[in-house]
């Protein structure tokens, strides 16, 4: 086996412009699949962590209760049953946040637009600030009780800048609407063509406006240590939860009648969750019903979308793996026709059709090989010199960048899974040829001229 890689080995540097034009073509069709590959992988861990800073978390927590007038209200007064699981999952959750929200009307002058405010304990959640881009004001000053932070589309239609006083006007948990005055600290890129365009403020004065205590609050965030594990720690502790309390189902609320009420509280337009006064109970329950949620069901339709690309990468990476592999064929028969002479030769020296065939099989792998191993070499390094290229001017690609700059995600399972089905299927091409040239006849392929 070792003398006929050996002779595989030397055929191939022997014809290096032929070697190096068909390992460049396999090379080229690597890269492509793996910068795609990468891209999208990259995407999707762009994407989610983004999108986790902004929503405040990777799972999340809602809950509804009953007033003594038997109205439903989007709150949750006790938290023990929640922190009690957060407890038991301690290797998986990394911490535990809580927010507040409301919709309603900010104001400025004689002009106003619908607007969801997230509040916020800043004190808890340290690193928002990283998670949002300003355009005026200063993060320090947005942390001040009576603060507001609105993105900058809203700014501008208000006409409103950083140091002026805006109301907002809203409806308590309990239905009754109120008033209530802020600050502009901070104007931020707004994302309104991923359908986020909310405000933030402290949560001590959303609380305030829509009737909760300083200290309540409406959801409970969780962050994992591993994005990665989602799904898996979504289904256990929504398992947990409905042990021990009411939880409403998952993905069949529609068949429950109430969610196409527009004050259900739940996943907003702007990214948090909000508590209103609902309708009568008609099946009224003790405590808090919960409503659970994950980052990943949240963001279906946009994962959805980065699913379509992935499914494009690997149809361009058929289409060139084909083509490869008709060049492997058409070339492989070339060199039988050259090598006729010498085939004869090796035959006649006694050298056996497993050899021949050996022999043509072994080229044809290492030059895969080898081009995909370039191929994957040369996209790392296109990945790095992209990845030091800042987008942060580009305001709508914001949510897509990780740092400001696009981040590629290089999964080994992808590149050993792509690197396998190329060698493998370059054999196959390489095969045909490969076989017709262990079938010839010592003395037929001597006399044979070209």
């Amino acid at each position: 086996m070792k003398e006929w890689i050996k002779i595989a080995f030397r055929n191939t540097v022997r014809q290096k412009k032929r070697s190096f034009f068909l390992g460049g073509a396999i090379a080229f069709g690597f890269l492509i699949i793996t910068l795609l590959n990468g891209f999208t992988s990259g995407l999707v861990v762009s994407v989610k962590e983004n999108f986790s800073g902004i929503f405040g978390g990777h799972l999340f927590i809602t809950g509804e209760e009953i007033t003594e007038r038997g109205s439903i209200v989007g709150k949750i007064s006790n938290a023990d049953v929640l922190d009690e699981i957060a407890e038991s999952f301690d290797e998986d959750i990394l911490r535990v946040i809580r927010r507040s929200g409301m919709n309603g009307d900010l104001i400025f002058g004689s002009k106003k637009t619908f607007l969801s405010v997230d509040g916020i304990d800043y004190s808890d959640e340290t690193g928002f600030f990283s998670n949002i881009e300003f355009i005026e004001g200063n993060p320090k000053d947005a942390v001040k009780p009576g603060s507001i932070i609105i993105p900058d589309s809203t700014a501008d239609k208000l006409g409103v800048r950083v140091g002026e006083s805006v109301l907002f006007s809203t409806t308590t948990i309990t239905g009754q609407k109120n008033v209530g005055e802020f600050v502009l600290q901070g104007v931020l890129k707004g994302q309104e063509s991923f359908g986020i365009s909310s405000a933030y403020a402290p949560i001590a004065d959303v609380n305030n406006l829509i009737g909760l205590t300083p200290e309540g609050f409406i959801s409970y965030n969780l962050y994992l240590y591993s994005m990665e594990d989602m799904d898996r720690v979504g289904d256990e502790i929504y398992a947990a939860l409905r042990q021990k309390a009411e939880v409403a189902p998952r993905e069949n609320d529609k068949d429950s009648g109430d969610t196409e009420n527009p004050h259900r509280p739940g996943f907003a337009q702007g990214g948090m969750f909000q508590g209103f006064s609902l309708p009568q109970a008609e099946d009224p329950w003790d405590g808090t019903k919960y409503r659970f949620v994950t980052l990943n069901e949240m963001m279906s339709p946009l994962m959805s979308l980065v699913n379509v690309l992935k499914t494009i990468s690997q149809v361009v990476f058929v289409i060139l793996i084909v083509i490869t592999m008709v060049g492997i064929l058409n070339t492989f028969r070339m060199i039988l026709i050259e090598r006729t002479n010498e085939i004869g030769t090796m035959r006649a020296m006694g050298v056996q059709k497993g050899g021949i065939l050996s022999i043509f099989v072994w080229e044809a792998g290492i030059i895969a090989a080898f081009g995909a191993a370039a191929g994957f070499i040369i996209s790392l390094i296109i990945m790095l010199v992209l990845s030091f290229i800042s987008f942060s001017d580009v305001a709508a690609l914001s949510f897509f960048l990780r740092e400001r700059s696009i981040y590629f995600s290089v999964l080994p399972k992808e590149v050993i899974t792509n690197f396998m089905i190329l060698i493998i299927l370059s054999l196959v091409a390489a095969f045909l040829p490969a076989r017709a040239a262990s079938k010839l006849e010592p003395a037929e392929a001597l006399r044979t001229e070209y």
